[in-house]
């Protein structure tokens, strides 16, 4: 899952890099926000609350939130300082299990 999470966060940095790259209008419209308001708004509106988090570096973490059983949830890049990002939301998560410690998989 971990890298899961960061390749959501890469694979976007990973095409900026390139040569002649514009920004698409959805890119342009990623919601950001102080995380306090963020949180109260997604806890409000979809009874969102943080199931997951990993760090991306000491300056940004990526954080999973989830409604009771999945039903919705939203990807959050929140940033050293407090300032918050969507990055991702949808329908019907599955988190599925995560592996036992010292299991090579």
């Amino acid at each position: 899952m971990r890298a899961l999470l960061a390749a959501l966060v890469l694979l976007p940095c990973a095409a900026q890099a390139q040569q002649g790259w514009q920004p698409q209008p959805q890119m342009m419209q990623i919601p950001c926000g102080p995380w306090p308001q963020l949180a109260m708004d997604l806890k409000k509106k979809y009874n969102e609350t943080i199931i997951g988090s990993g760090e991306i570096n000491p300056q940004t973490v990526i954080l999973v939130l989830s409604s009771p059983a999945g039903k919705t949830f939203t990807i959050v890049k929140l940033m050293r300082g407090g300032d918050a990002c969507i990055i991702g939301d949808g329908k019907e998560l599955d988190i599925g299990d995560l592996p036992a410690a010292g299991d090579p998989t």
